[in-house]
């Protein structure tokens, strides 16, 4: 009897289903369209990563008093804040507006067509009133990545955009100029 039943019920669901084949075929075909055609239209993003070691070569010996001449080893030992402090002078605007005057990232602002429909939703209202280099350095800020390695004396850079010379570019240059 619980046999008879169980054929019964996927009898009656298999007639469900074909009985709503288009729909499930429709829906199934509009997901892969819909899914197709985001892919197709959203811009790749790379990244371009670079680690820099942080090494101290500065000479500390101590000197007293009685003597003239420094001797000792050098204290090349890196701490946490050292490393941090180079963290902050690469995330430095000063630096960071030198990279974006070199590779003259600015000009990306500069050629927007203001006059366009699609212009006009690409900008804040808060954006209109910034030039292009303040423009170009904020958009710098916001995809580069600058972090200390976790007990070590790296400091990794990241840099993401929609062309990878440019990825390349930027962080090279930072690199560069650090």
């Amino acid at each position: 009897d619980n046999w008879l039943d169980s054929e019964h019920l996927l009898r009656d669901l298999r007639n469900i289903l074909w009985a709503r084949k288009w729909l499930i075929l429709g829906a199934a075909l509009l997901t892969f369209a819909l899914t197709a055609i985001g892919t197709w239209l959203t811009k790749p993003i790379y990244s371009s990563s670079a680690s820099i070691l942080v090494m101290k070569e500065r000479f500390d010996a101590p000197v007293t008093p009685e003597q003239i001449i420094a001797t000792g080893h050098p204290d090349t030992r890196m701490t946490e804040e050292d490393v941090n402090s180079e963290v902050e002078i690469i995330n430095s605007p000063t630096l960071q507006a030198e990279v974006v005057k070199r590779l003259q990232l600015e000009k990306d602002f500069e050629t927007k067509s203001s006059g366009s429909v699609l212009a006009a939703f690409d900008k804040d209202p808060a954006d209109k009133k910034l030039s292009a280099s303040s423009l170009a350095l904020a958009k710098l800020q916001e995809n580069l990545t600058v972090e200390p390695g976790k007990k070590s004396n790296l400091i990794k850079i990241t840099y993401k955009a929609n062309n990878r010379e440019q990825a390349a570019l930027v962080v090279n240059t930072l690199c560069d100029l650090y």
